[in-house]
């Protein structure tokens, strides 16, 4: 699979069987038959797909997701676990707001004890404000760790610090 990006410009849909066929633009199966050694034989199948991504000041942009969660590696249910001074909230769901795309979140434990988050009468779960403000808090703490954390290039670094940002400029009571 060979993945291109374009701003405004959508190809044709479809299969392509013919070295002049116009996958986008101006580029053609021919020049993809070239650039990329790809078999003249194949066809060329299109798919598009809309993503978000953010660019930096070089020719790398990085795609993210909206609305990550925590799941167990075989999708049967959530696997973040949250506990109020050690209380399960069992009603809790963690949503991370912007995620970057290929990061699977499988697992959570977290510990509250800051005393301005306050379980319902329930004691399973939290308003929805302060689930907000929680995911909002561990998504940009995801992030920022993976930026100090993971070997990056200095541009990847830059792209990185520049999602964050853009989509982790706030803070809340929940960060330091």
């Amino acid at each position: 699979m060979i993945n291109i990006w374009s701003a405004g410009i959508l190809p044709q849909k479809g299969l392509l069987t013919e070295p002049e066929e116009t996958i986008i633009g101006e580029y053609t199966v021919n020049d993809l038959i070239k650039q990329f050694d790809y078999s003249d034989e194949a066809p060329v199948s299109i798919n598009v797909i809309e993503q978000d991504v953010v660019t930096g000041n070089s020719d790398m942009v990085l795609p993210y997701l909206k609305r990550g969660r925590f799941t167990d590696p075989y999708g049967w249910g959530k696997r973040g676990i949250c506990y109020i001074k050690n209380v399960l909230l069992s009603e809790l769901n963690i949503i991370i707001p912007y995620l970057i795309d290929g990061l699977i979140l499988r697992e959570m434990v977290v510990n509250i004890l800051n005393p301005q988050f306050v379980p319902n009468v329930a004691r399973d779960n939290i308003s929805g404000e302060q689930q907000e403000q929680l995911s909002y808090a561990i998504g940009k703490a995801l992030h920022l760790w993976i930026r100090d954390h993971v070997e990056l290039s200095d541009r990847q670094k830059d792209l990185l610090d520049e999602f964050i940002r853009i989509k982790y400029g706030e803070t809340n009571f929940c960060l330091k």
